[in-house]
């Protein structure tokens, strides 16, 4: 740690929590914000990689109040799951003391970085405090018909043995475990996230400052279709069966009908064990080998054709027909689909082509004019459409649908380490919500669990009376999704009252959320929930804010190289040390080989650096400086240890200059006209640069005023030379907070900086504003591009614009320049 700095973070800190500087409630006479990072999960100890989020938001929080906003910044804590109930089956204790002892212990850490959290308003999901008002919501929804029970088929995770949800499986695997996911049949509870498809995907576009990439995922998870259903008579027997399709122009291509392991005609005529085995046989299948593996089994019944009444289309069950996608079934044109040319070509079935190509490569799935179509014959395929699915409507053949790809969300799951579900299961009333009065329901204390459904054994808890009929009954064994829990969280922070599930003013004056940091890998897991929970709300009468977060910002990874010694085995970096030779293992004296790429910062890897162990190195406002000063934050960034220790030295000139401007009068009284105008573009420029999350950009422009600053105390030392560090320290104190709060204290100030609205105003009346200038940037020698930047910006300020800049980043990309030749405020050569 600097010399200079040690000892400060601590002070600094039991200031403002014993000042309260954190704590804040509703103040209608200012504007508000609310800053919010995704809550962490209490896995244990913290490190660098974990940082970046935190200390964004910090920021963000930090320049709010700074500006005089009425800032609400909480923290809390995701605290129910399968890791600590793993880790408790593992060594043998209570999940709630394997959980409490990581809060204990990432509590401390994260006071550690001088976050400007409001503690008071803490929460954990495992607390029966929080979940009461969780079982609550549960029961009104059961009310509204937003929640039921039903047996379905399920997403299986052999691992963690436990249901997952649609969104749970990435590439047929378990998100957490990996295991191959495996199809079952039980009874279930579900939410109705569907009833709210249209307006989920439709409200995507009034969410502007969300990246578009989140939009995107979402848009295509919950994958809207327009398209007709069409009613095929089934001949031989009375039945009609409903296909759904989106291509109706191809319905004279049509060569096979394809319908679910679980439709009705298969329950209803196919009743066999010829086909039972087949269904069995497409039940085993792992989903990543659904992919693969297209599977069908004729029924020997056959379809008639709408428009052709002799042609009769056969009828198969296939294995990659989703039974509850629309109707349950599709018809197949393999002229024109790939799965549908695979499936007929594996099936020997007729490939009839009915859009003209010049090719005789099939599938053709482009757009051309009709063929072999009857009354389609001539026209473009889209206007194709549209006639057949008037005529399919005029002659009652069909109707227009919309259908959607998303699910109801399956909500169950077969783990203790859960919120319980309140209801009782009776065999005279059947299922019977908890009363009100009963809640909420608890995990049994004091009990060594084992993998599976442990509450299924715990009969003192298992068995109760039914509240109708007094009668001998069971509780509901399975939990709650713990993404339950993380779609309302944000608004709880709201109130700090925990006896009521929300308190509509107080969410009335906060919400939405003003900015959200947090992974892109949420964007269909914990981002779709809440803003589905967000509606239910409405619905439920509690509050009236549909969206609950207006921008959200993704944050980038920390990488790091990973080190493995002579065995093969991972080790720390903390334990590698240069000797002569090459690298050796502090602990075994064995050869360390560091790997050539990067990797996200793993425990599993090792490749971490203690966040703990950065503090007491270096301090929390040099580790809170490195994360965000080379790297826009939705960028991943690299651990350099130059980096963190360039840092460190940053700041002790930081207070070196203090201790000048705290010992030494200035030189000259007249004004400095020139750094005025530079310290006015670059208030405008920072701001601008925070306000748009470009933290990097305005790390760099701090640092150009801070080296101008430097210059003029050894030659032009002004009453404006403090004037302008004086403002520096303002605008840095966002970002190294515990700094900028001794050297204010140094300066003669005695109140807390962090409370003050204090941030500097660009004066908007002056020229000073304006004062830019356009520097040529060549790449070896030859001009590819001119930039605006503030007057007398450095080195680093141009090439942090160069960065910026669409056309001319792409330049610096693939080749890291060998020369820089820098000429202010006329031209910058990189030399390639």
């Amino acid at each position: 740690m600097s010399r200079k700095s040690e000892g400060i973070e601590g002070k600094w800190q039991k200031i403002w929590r014993e000042r309260k500087v954190f704590e804040v409630d509703i103040n209608p006479k200012k504007k508000k914000c609310y800053v919010l990072e995704m809550f962490p999960y209490p896995s244990g100890k913290l490190h660098v990689g974990h940082v970046r989020n935190y200390v964004i938001g910090d920021v963000i929080a930090r320049y709010k109040r700074l500006c005089g906003f009425n800032v609400l910044h909480p923290i809390g804590w995701d605290a129910f799951g399968l890791p600590a109930e793993n880790a408790a089956i593992d060594q043998g204790v209570s999940p709630s003391v394997w959980t409490e002892q990581n809060i204990a212990s990432m509590r401390h850490e994260l006071s550690l970085l001088g976050i400007s959290y409001d503690w008071s308003r803490e929460i954990k999901t495992c607390s029966s405090s929080y979940y009461l008002h969780e079982q609550k919501l549960f029961l009104k929804m059961l009310q509204k018909d937003l929640a039921y029970r039903q047996e379905s088929w399920i997403n299986w995770d052999p691992v963690d043995k436990t249901v997952l949800a649609n969104e749970q499986v990435v590439d047929g695997r378990g998100w957490r475990s990996g295991a191959v996911v495996e199809k079952k049949k039980l009874h279930q509870w579900f939410f109705r996230i569907t009833r709210y498809a249209n307006d989920l995907i439709e409200s995507l576009n009034n969410l502007h400052k969300w990246p578009e990439k989140v939009r995107i995922m979402q848009k295509n998870w919950i994958g809207r279709a327009k398209g007709v259903e069409i009613k095929f008579e089934v001949h031989g027997i009375s039945e009609i069966i409903d296909v759904f399709t989106t291509r109706p122009d191809t319905i004279f291509g049509c060569s096979f009908i394809a319908i679910g392991c679980d439709h009705y005609l298969v329950k209803r005529y196919l009743d066999t064990p010829n086909v039972k085995a087949f269904v069995n046989k497409c039940m085993a299948l792992k989903n990543e080998e659904i992919d693969k593996t297209k599977l069908g089994l004729f029924t020997g019944l056959y379809g008639v054709h709408p428009f052709c009444a002799e042609k009769k289309i056969p009828i198969y069950i296939a294995n990659f027909i989703l039974s509850d996608y629309a109707s349950g079934a599709v018809y197949g044109c393999p002229a024109h689909d790939e799965r549908d040319y695979e499936f007929a070509v594996k099936y020997d079935l007729e490939i009839v082509r009915v859009i003209e190509s010049n090719s005789s490569k099939l599938p053709h799935i482009e757009s051309g004019t009709m063929i072999n179509s009857k009354f389609l014959n001539g026209m473009d395929n889209e206007l194709a459409k549209s006639v057949v699915t008037e005529r399919l409507i005029k002659e009652k053949l069909g109707k227009e649908r919309v259908v959607y790809r998303l699910r109801d969300w399956g909500i169950s799951r077969q783990r203790f380490w859960g919120c319980p579900i309140p209801i009782i299961h009776c065999n005279d009333c059947g299922i019977v919500p908890v009363p009100l009065e009963q809640l909420p329901v608890t995990l049994p204390d004091q009990v060594t669990i084992a993998k599976g459904n442990f509450l299924e054994s715990c009969a003192e808890w298992v068995n109760t009376a039914c509240p109708l009929c007094k009668k001998s009954a069971k509780r509901e064994t399975d939990t709650f999704d713990t993404f339950f829990e993380s779609s309302w969280y944000f608004l709880k922070f709201c109130s700090k009252d925990s006896k009521t599930l929300i308190n509509e003013k107080d969410c009335n004056y906060w919400m939405p959320v003003d900015h959200y940091i947090g992974g892109v890998e949420h964007a269909v897991l914990h981002l779709l929930y809440a803003r589905f929970i967000s509606r239910v709300m409405i619905d439920c009468g509690y509050t009236s804010v549909p969206e609950p977060f207006d921008h959200l910002l993704n944050q980038g990874m920390v990488l790091h190289h990973t080190f493995k010694d002579s065995d093969g085995n991972f080790i720390y970096p903390e334990d590698v040390v240069m000797q002569e030779g090459g690298r050796k293992s502090k602990s075994s004296g064995k050869v360390v080989y560091k790997s050539d790429g990067l990797e996200k910062m793993s425990k599993s890897k090792k490749n971490v650096i203690g966040l703990d162990y950065i503090v007491k190195q270096y301090g929390a406002d040099t580790l809170r400086l490195y994360v965000l000063s080379d790297t826009p934050p939705e960028k991943d960034v690299q651990w350099v240890t130059e980096g963190v220790e360039g840092c460190s030295k940053f700041i002790s000139k930081l207070f070196s200059l203090a201790e000048v401007f705290v010992k030494q009068d200035c030189v000259h009284a007249r004004p400095d006209e020139s750094l005025l105008i530079l310290c006015n573009g670059i208030v405008k420029n920072v701001s601008y640069a925070i306000e748009q999350s470009k933290f990097n950009n305005a790390i760099a422009y701090l640092r150009t005023l801070c080296n101008e600053i430097s210059d003029r105390v050894n030659t032009n030392f002004t009453s404006t030379t403090k004037e302008c560090f004086v403002t520096l320290i303002k605008m840095f104190n966002p970002f190294i907070p515990h700094v900028t709060e001794e050297i204010w204290n140094m300066l003669g100030h005695d109140d807390i900086l962090a409370l003050d609205d204090v941030w500097p105003k660009v004066n908007i009346d002056s020229a000073l504003i304006n004062s830019k200038v356009k520097i040529a940037v060549q790449i070896n020698g030859k001009t590819k591009g001119i930039i605006t930047v503030p007057l007398n910006a450095d080195q680093e300020c141009v090439k942090t614009e160069v960065r910026n800049d669409e056309k001319l980043k792409s330049w610096l990309i693939y080749k890291e320049a060998k020369k820089t030749i820098f000429v202010p405020n006329k031209i910058i050569n990189f030399v390639l």
